[in-house]
C-alpha cells in the first residue's frame, strides 16, 4: 500500500497494488464511481473492515463499528475467511481484540 496526500486539499488516498491473493480479491471487488468525471475504484466495505481489523488500532476498531452501523450488514464469511488467511499466512495471530470483534458479529454481520 502506498499512502498519499494531496498537499492542497489534504485528501488522503491509499494506492493498493495487487501482490497477494487477498489484494487481488480486494481490487476485483472494488466499487467504481465517477469523481469529477474520472472513474475511481473504492474498496468494498468488507475489505475496508478486513484492513482495519488487521491493523488493529483503536481508531480502526471504531471505524469498523461506524461502517457496521451505517451498512447494517457485511459479507461475514468473506471477512472471516481473509482474517483466517492473514493469521495462517503470516503465522502471526491477529490481536485478541480483532479476533473477538470479528467473531462476535451476528449472522448478518451486525454487532451483537
Amino acid at each position: 500500500m502506498l499512502p498519499c496526500e494531496d498537499a492542497i486539499s489534504g485528501v488522503r488516498i491509499d494506492f493498493v497494488f495487487s501482490v497477494t491473493p487477498y489484494e487481488r480479491s480486494a481490487i476485483d471487488r472494488a466499487h467504481e464511481h465517477l469523481l469529477n468525471g474520472v472513474a475511481v475504484k473504492f474498496a468494498s466495505p468488507d475489505d475496508i473492515i478486513v484492513h482495519k481489523l488487521v491493523a488493529g488500532r483503536p481508531r480502526d476498531r471504531d471505524d469498523v463499528k461506524s461502517i457496521l452501523l451505517k451498512l447494517g450488514s457485511i459479507d461475514l464469511e468473506y471477512v472471516r475467511h481473509w482474517l483466517r488467511q492473514f493469521e495462517e499466512t503470516t503465522n502471526h495471530p491477529l490481536g485478541e481484540h480483532a479476533r473477538r470483534f470479528a467473531w462476535q458479529l451476528g449472522p448478518l454481520g451486525r454487532c451483537k
